[in-house]
């Protein structure tokens, strides 16, 4: 969202190029002077005499001493009795409970193509995927509590997940007020106040005065009396309106008279400029909430444009209309729709407009009929919050039933047309649905399309590597935004996640994949997650793949080998590393004075593993190319596994556990890291989040090896002493240990493994007073009469010699 400053040079350079421009009455110049007794007279258009803002050399119809003589008597305002005036009201409102509001009052017949260009250069250039105008209820609706919290929250959700526009009314009653609420405890409880972008579209003239004169005079410090004198108006004409400042923008559209409100003419053209965008695809869906006879505009225009309509159930007055209307006369099982009878729309308005004459209800009656014909019933749809799962599956739901019956008219109606371009055009919808349903996360929405898109590219290699290119930004988008359902979907259709990231098997490729993909997340993730990322990394984040491997030891444990960059393997390396994570910080600046030309060294321990892990991954000669091929796919997953838990996704995290060659280790991971974000945290409710998360992570492992022990009492102690390359040659046993994993420490399976490798340590008898001496003199020697004066534990059961071997 832009600044201030930004938002007035916009407005600047577009009155500069005279694309914009105000109006107002002309019945009377503020210069005129005033004759004594007709200060409270009235204007045709609803002003009094003395409030009329015209000024300079502008020329009056009348003053007040030609004035008609029926001043006071209701007379049309027509287009002559205003005039054009250069634009000087556009500022940003501020309260202490909104970010800001920006406005600014314009000519009512300004061409809508400048304004949704001022609207796109405040968004930063970003032009909406979808535009969601929520019209309806006004003054004195009311609504349940639980179904007003779940329509605004869904509908919030669905504009912040989908790059969409929100269009109201703009005032502080009705359905925008409460879409500028539910805004605003958006903001307060995501921490992200500049995502949702909601334009209120409304009247100068609807406004009462007192905010009509804040909003000219928001710059001007001293008031001059006479201004004050001016703007004072009878208290009985004057209303509560004013405009919703927790929406982003309010574009004030003038006709020079006061006191009525805005027809959809407006909105109706915002949306249509959107949509017609040659340059960019966006869907427009209006939302019905409740609404009055008046409404019946809005459904009309959006009929003609073809665009999709939700109506909320139980909300009340024409909502309940149309859904009533709507679910008689619609056959689930046929699919088939039929045109209700006059005598079925008046009953349905009888019961929800009650008040209605008899003229406006068979006026109604006939225009009703008209929105539900048979050709325009895929545009209509119904929500019900006891049948449907949320308002943003409806919405889209009506773009996917829209879009796909367009496509069907357009195949049916233009037989002459080539095939190609036709199948073309309905792989770019298709494309559009894709990209709206990983928005929003809604995985039945795209399930049908990549089903339908996988049977025909199951024999066309051509047709597949097409379809890539999208499945490649969806799996990413997923990934970065955290959509568990979508990543588990590719994995299990058996897609290979090298082409679905866009790199070759070679690990340079995956590691520069694997930085941006940190990078991508962490300007993804909310504000919240952000600050155990700045913990955990750092101000900057992941900048190095080097950056890993440290983080792993400090989180992990010094027992923990570099699984990214082998140099880190060396040493003295390890010794650097383990110093400054583990004891002193500033000891990392001792030991990057370091030379780095120093022969690698590893652990005895660690040498044969190692080496042959290395050559894996390097030696060509000899090898099978599937087993290399499977072991860089490993790895591949093994890195989005961790990313998943370092950036604390754990529902994709637990999907990845699933194909991970070792689950225990896995998982045990996950579980130490969530354990230090419990740590790291500084209020309750977050401790306790990532406490249960380590706790399910393992449970996971605990339950692994608790059904190995079951299948193979000995090959399970073995998987948890095993060295796992994969990992850093770490043992699961090391991990649970030092992560304080009492979950799988207290397992059959860890208590036979103990007692099996206790064999050949110190004896128990050690803790005899009798042997402190003994003790002491062993230290002292720095061990080396240990052997000889204290006595070690015997081999009590034979048979386990053979059992355990390692």
């Amino acid at each position: 969202m832009g600044s201030e400053e930004s938002w007035k040079k916009f407005i600047g350079d577009a009155i500069a190029d005279n694309k914009i421009v105000c109006r107002t009455c002309r019945m009377y110049n503020q210069e005129v002077q005033i004759v004594p007794g007709d200060e409270n007279k009235k204007c045709r258009c609803g002003r009094l005499i003395r409030c009329h803002s015209l000024a300079g050399s502008s020329k009056p119809l009348y003053t007040s001493s030609n004035s008609p003589e029926t001043t006071n008597s209701q007379q049309e305002f027509k287009h002559v009795h205003s005039t054009t005036v250069p634009v000087t009201v556009y500022e940003t409102s501020k309260t202490t409970e909104s970010t800001g509001c920006k406005y600014i009052r314009i000519d009512h017949q300004t061409r809508v193509k400048p304004i949704y260009k001022l609207l796109v250069n405040d968004c930063g250039g970003k032009k909406p995927a979808v535009i969601l105008s929520i019209y309806g209820g006004a003054k004195y609706f009311t609504m349940t509590e639980k179904l007003e919290k779940e329509i605004i929250r869904g509908i919030i959700d669905a504009a912040a997940m989908s790059n969409a526009w929100i269009l109201t009314t703009g005032i502080n009653n009705g359905v925008s007020k409460l879409v500028g609420e539910g805004i605003a405890h958006y903001r307060l409880l995501k921490a992200n106040p500049n995502k949702i972008v909601c334009i209120g579209l409304t009247k100068w003239g609807t406004i009462n005065g007192r905010t009509r004169f804040d909003l000219k005079n928001a710059n001007k410090k001293d008031y001059e009396l006479n201004l004050f004198f001016r703007r004072i108006y009878d208290d009985g004409d004057d209303t509560d309106e004013t405009i919703e400042r927790n929406h982003t923008h309010c574009i004030l559209f003038d006709d020079g008279k006061i006191g009525d409100y805005l027809n959809d003419g407006q909105r109706d053209a915002l949306v249509k400029e959107a949509c017609e965008d040659e340059d960019h695809e966006c869907c427009g869906v209006t939302i019905i909430v409740e609404g009055g006879k008046n409404t019946i505009e809005v459904l009309q225009n959006d009929i003609k444009q073809n665009r999709p309509i939700v109506f909320i159930e139980d909300s009340g007055r024409l909502a309940d209309v149309f859904a009533s209307l709507i679910n008689q006369t619609a056959d689930a099982k046929n699919d088939q729709q039929f045109i209700p009878s006059d005598e079925v729309v008046r009953n349905a308005l009888a019961e929800f407009f009650p008040s209605l004459e008899k003229g406006e209800i068979s006026e109604i009656t006939k225009r009703i009929k008209e929105i539900l014909d048979k050709s325009n019933r895929h545009l209509l749809n119904v929500f019900c919050m006891d049948r449907d799962t949320s308002v943003a599956e409806i919405i889209f739901k009506a773009i996917f039933t829209m879009k796909n019956k367009q496509n069907e008219i357009n195949i049916n109606s233009e037989q002459n047309v080539d095939e190609e371009n036709q199948d073309q055009q309905y792989e770019e919808d298709e494309d559009i649905l894709l990209n709206l349903a990983s928005q929003w996360n809604y995985f039945n929405g795209a399930l049908s399309i990549l089903k339908k898109q996988q049977h025909t590219t199951s024999n066309n290699d051509e047709i597949k590597e097409k379809y890539m290119i999208c499945y490649k930004k969806l799996f990413r988008d997923s990934l970065i935004k955290d959509h568990p359902v979508f990543v588990e979907y590719f994995h299990a259709a058996g897609f290979d996640p090298f082409k679905l990231l866009g790199i070759k098997r070679v690990e340079q490729e995956r590691h520069t994949m694997l930085i941006q993909l940190y990078k991508d997340t962490y300007k993804e993730i909310s504000e919240s997650n952000r600050s155990y990322i700045k913990e955990l990394f750092g101000q900057s984040g992941v900048t190095g793949i080097t950056t890993l491997d440290k983080k792993l030891n400090e989180f992990i444990g010094s027992f923990i080998g570099a699984i990214y960059s082998e140099k880190y393997n060396t040493r003295t390396k390890r010794i650097g590393t383990d110093l400054a994570n583990h004891l002193c910080p500033c000891c990392s600046n001792l030991i990057k004075r370091c030379t780095e030309k120093e022969n690698r060294i590893y652990p005895k321990d660690n040498i044969h593993t190692q080496s042959q892990d290395r050559q894996n991954d390097t030696e060509d000669s000899g090898e099978n190319k599937d087993t290399k091929d499977l072991l860089e796919k490993n790895k591949l997953l093994r890195d989005l596994f961790l990313w998943s838990v370092f950036m604390d996704m754990p529902e994709i995290a637990k999907i990845l556990l699933i194909h991970q060659q070792s689950r225990i280790c896995a998982a045990l991971i996950a579980s130490a890291i969530f354990k230090r974000y419990s740590k790291l945290s500084l209020t309750v409710d977050l401790k306790e989040k990532f406490k249960i998360q380590a706790d399910d992570f393992g449970k996971y492992a605990t339950d692994f090896i608790n059904d190995c022990y079951k299948y193979n009492e000995r090959s399970a102690c073995e998987l948890l002493l095993r060295q796992i390359p994969l990992f850093g040659n770490i043992t699961c046993m090391q991990i649970a240990i030092s992560s304080e994993n009492i979950q799988l420490v207290g397992t059959a399976c860890f208590d036979q493994t103990l007692t099996q490798v206790w064999y050949n340590k110190l004896s128990m008898t050690n803790n005899q007073t009798l042997t402190r001496p003994s003790q002491l003199l062993s230290i002292t020697t720095f061990g080396l009469l240990a052997p000889w004066m204290i006595p070690y534990r015997e081999n009590e059961n034979v048979r386990t010699r053979r059992s355990f071997s390692y």
